[in-house]
């Protein structure tokens, strides 16, 4: 079997799109359909079914595309063992972390990181705690930074990382901004912007209100934090974000952490990965470098 190939399938496969791989591979589509109708000729079967515009695999198309998955990445696997006999100069890591550990968190750690590995490639995918649990557990990812509160972990094996803060936030002209004691009423009277479901800042937020046996607020959703703290800067819109993310707002005096009774949140980040899979010496040491670099 050509692996030149059945790489070009394995990504027209992951994608469902001759045009998609052709992107991602940097090669025109013709070349894309030829490469793949040459594997289909080498097999002697139809890998691929072209119904309308929509890409679909057979059954044999999707037995091809679980099997490459797992050939290229025993490959990975086979070239990130042997950086142990070079000393772990070379590699590659393939990080995935939930929206709030990946924005304010992770970017200014794997920069230290690379200084102290330059030629180790590393790659982070951002997403909420859902998405990057369903990444990790298709063994897309080897490394998941998200909040232990919604991770599947039977499918995982966890380890606690660190602690964070939920706070309340509003804008600092905010009609609540000023005062220093507030129930939960006098904030759900006012309209929430909240972060979709799959996050696991909604996730424990929803889950305090279940338990308080509390009324929720109406709101609308928006899956990016910075867009939240843009929808609340200047307007009566109150917010459950990290406090990680709001550091420099509140310093700045933009936004302002509501004292609410009885709102006294956290959430534990942990590092998660599939409890079948093997971890490399590149993986082991990265994860030793995020556990000695815990914030307080």
């Amino acid at each position: 079997m050509n692996l030149h190939h059945l790489k070009i399938f394995l990504a027209v496969a992951e994608h469902t799109s001759f045009s998609k791989a052709s992107d991602v591979l940097g090669i025109s589509q013709p070349a894309v359909s030829v490469q793949v109708r040459k594997l289909e000729e080498e097999l002697g079967i139809p890998l691929v079914e072209q119904l309308g515009k929509n890409t679909h695999l057979t059954h044999a198309g999707e037995f091809l595309r679980d099997q490459a998955r797992l050939l290229f990445r025993l490959a990975e696997e086979i070239e990130e063992q042997l950086g142990e006999f070079r000393g772990l100069k070379t590699g590659t890591l393939k990080l995935g972390a939930s929206t709030t550990p990946g924005t304010y968190l992770i970017p200014t750690l794997l920069q230290t990181f690379k200084r102290l590995y330059p030629q180790v490639t590393v790659s982070l995918q951002l997403g909420n705690t859902r998405f990057i649990a369903s990444q990790l557990a298709e063994n897309k990812i080897d490394l998941a930074i998200l909040g232990q509160d919604y991770s599947p972990s039977s499918e995982f094996t966890v380890e606690k990382w660190l602690v964070d803060r939920l706070l309340v936030v509003c804008s600092a002209d905010h009609p609540l901004a000023k005062k220093n004691i507030l129930t939960w009423e006098e904030a759900r009277a006012y309209p929430f912007i909240f972060r979709e479901p799959g996050s696991s800042t909604r996730h424990v937020f929803e889950r305090w209100l279940v338990q308080n046996n509390l009324s929720n607020p109406s709101g609308t959703e928006l899956a990016s934090t910075e867009a939240i703290k843009r929808a609340i800067a200047g307007s009566t819109n109150l917010g459950v974000l990290s406090s990680l993310a709001v550091e420099w707002e509140i310093a700045a005096n933009h936004l302002v952490s509501l004292p609410i009774i009885g709102f006294n949140l956290e959430r534990t980040f942990c590092l998660a990965q599939h409890k079948d899979k093997r971890p490399t010496p590149l993986l082991q040491e990265f994860k030793r470098f995020l556990l000695n670099n815990q914030r307080t």
